[in-house]
C-alpha cells in the first residue's frame, strides 16, 4: 500500500479586501492629529464634521461653508 498524500489546505483569496491595512494609516493620523496645538486639532475636527454634514445633506461643500460663516456673523442672543 502507498501512503496517501495530505490533502492540502488552500486558503481562499478574500474576493473583498477587509481593511486590515488601513489600520496603520488611522494610527499614524492619530498620532499626528494628536500632536498638533489644540487648536489645530480643533480646526481639524471642525472641518471633519463639516465635510460629513455636506456628504449627509449631500450637499457641496462650500454650500457648508457659507452656512457656517452666515452663522459666525450672526449676533449672539
Amino acid at each position: 500500500m502507498s501512503p496517501r498524500a495530505a490533502p492540502r489546505c488552500h486558503s481562499p483569496r478574500l474576493a473583498v479586501p477587509d481593511g486590515t491595512h488601513r489600520v496603520g494609516d488611522r494610527d499614524e493620523l492619530v498620532r499626528l492629529v494628536g500632536a498638533l496645538p489644540p487648536r489645530g486639532r480643533a480646526v481639524v475636527v471642525l472641518r471633519y464634521f463639516e465635510e460629513a454634514v455636506a456628504a449627509y445633506e449631500r450637499l457641496d461643500i462650500e454650500v457648508v461653508a457659507k452656512r457656517r460663516l452666515r452663522q459666525i456673523a450672526k449676533p449672539l442672543g
